[in-house]
């Protein structure tokens, strides 16, 4: 299995092209079996190559976790539960609906 580093905007078209979500890692990854070359550009190593020519703006496909920073702040809600961020989920649906309550009219 190969994991890859697939920006959230282009999730879509790697999913397209045969990518699985990992839940547990957190990754999109090539399924066994698949052609590998159809996901070169999401490789760890293209990545890795394009963020040293590219600087900073790599950053913009990583999220903040990812590289290391905290997330904090007033309004900052940390999960527990283990989903995937774009698709519904009753469980932190609710804690968000709570969480944004506690705010309304501030």
């Amino acid at each position: 299995m190969i994991f890859l580093t697939v920006p959230f905007a282009e999730k879509d078209q790697a999913k397209a092209l045969g990518a699985r979500w990992n839940a547990a890692q957190k990754k999109w990854y090539v399924p066994d079996g698949a052609n590998s070359a159809l996901f070169e550009k999401w490789h760890p190593q293209a990545a890795a190559s394009s963020a040293s020519s590219a600087g900073k703006s790599v950053m913009k496909g990583a999220s903040m976790m990812e590289v290391g920073l905290t997330i904090t702040g007033e309004k900052y809600l940390a999960l527990d539960h283990d989903c995937i961020p774009w698709e519904p989920c009753a469980h932190c649906d609710e804690a968000i609906a709570r969480h944004k309550a506690s705010f309304a009219g501030k």
